[in-house]
């Protein structure tokens, strides 16, 4: 899913009513103020893996876990 909103504080508010249901969120530009979404700004996660190909290895995993759940 892809979520656009006009302002940074409305993306941080809705992203953080989401926290309580999934952890599965990627958060993509600044200007986030809610530090409860940091862990899950794209700069700090693409800090804990080393190559792109771990990363697009990690996408599928969660998708994979997706598919099973749903």
């Amino acid at each position: 899913m892809l979520v656009v909103c006009y302002t940074n504080h409305a993306l941080d508010q809705f992203l953080s009513g989401l926290l309580p249901a999934t952890k599965s969120i990627v958060r993509v530009g600044g200007g986030c103020k809610d530090e409860r979404l940091n862990e899950f700004l794209i700069h700090n996660l693409r800090r804990t893996v080393n190559t792109p190909r771990e990363l697009l290895h990690r996408i599928r995993e969660q998708k994979s876990k997706k598919m099973k759940v749903g």
